[in-house]
C-alpha cells in the first residue's frame, strides 16, 4: 500500500513569494527533486532564491544567489 502526503513547497525570491506564472516554473521530478526555472532572465531577477519545502514529517530549505550580468 502505498500512502502520498501531502507536500508544500514555497519559493521566494528576496524574502518574497514568487508566484508560478511565464517566467517562474516549479519543475517536480518523481515527486522528490524540485527545480525553479527562470526564463527570459532579466537584470531585476538578480537575487537570492529560496525554496522551503515541508509537510506533517518535517521540512527542508535550499538557498541559491542568482547573479544576472549584463553584455
Amino acid at each position: 500500500m502505498m500512502f502520498h502526503y501531502m507536500l508544500f513547497v514555497h519559493r521566494m525570491k528576496d524574502g518574497k513569494v514568487v508566484e508560478s506564472g511565464k517566467r517562474y516554473k516549479l519543475l517536480n521530478f518523481n515527486n522528490e527533486i524540485y527545480s525553479l526555472l527562470v526564463q527570459d532572465v532579466e537584470m531585476g531577477d538578480t537575487g537570492r532564491y529560496t525554496c522551503w519545502a515541508h509537510n506533517k514529517y518535517g521540512e527542508a530549505m535550499t538557498e541559491a544567489y542568482l547573479n544576472v550580468i549584463g553584455r
